[in-house]
């Protein structure tokens, strides 16, 4: 069993060298870095809160989701299971749509996730959306909907669009709060 020792020492220290680098390269990849500097870092929501928020908006199985900002595919997988909409996920960040595109296999969730700005996606596609983004980002994201003058149901965690009335505002039981539209 001594003689085992340095070589399983080895393979520790090799194995955490390992998990080191693949740490520093998800964080620290261009585009992951370009998500955390222009407002949609990857924070993780509360599934308990994501199934309250894609209530309170109705999604449907006739429901087509969109995750602006899907970050490890969550919320698609939710959409998917629990309420058995077709769901799409947009982030900037290719380790972000990496986990995404496998969480999502393991979870046998039929859905398309897409590597892009959220602003340049099309959303004349979708039926609902879901975000957790920033204030800036939420007021360009306003922008985007008025100007494509597009018809859709909104769940927005935390942060509302400044220029639209909210149907509803739920407070969930960490203090946040869920901004529930329909455009």
């Amino acid at each position: 069993m001594n003689s085992l020792r340095p070589i399983i020492l080895i393979i520790t220290a090799f194995l955490s060298m390992f998990i080191s680098v693949a740490v520093l390269i998800f964080f620290l990849s261009p585009s992951s870095i370009k998500s955390y500097t222009t407002g949609a870092p990857l924070v993780p929501t509360p599934k308990k809160e994501i199934k309250a928020a894609l209530k309170a908006v109705g999604l449907t199985s006739e429901d087509r989701f969109f995750d602006l900002g899907s970050g490890t595919g969550k919320s698609l997988i939710i959409a998917s299971k629990d309420f058995g909409a077709e769901v799409v996920g947009i982030d900037h960040s290719r380790p972000n749509v990496l986990i995404s595109r496998i969480n999502l296999k393991v979870k046998k969730v039929k859905g398309k996730i897409i590597c892009q700005n959220l602003l340049k996606t099309d959303l004349r596609e979708a039926d609902v959306i879901f975000t957790y983004l920033s204030p800036s980002l939420m007021e360009k994201l306003e922008k985007k909907i008025k100007k494509e003058k597009v018809s859709l149901r909104v769940a927005s965690y935390c942060f509302s669009f400044p220029g639209l009335k909210e149907e509803k505002v739920l407070k969930t039981a960490n203090g946040k709060n869920i901004f529930i539209y329909d455009i």
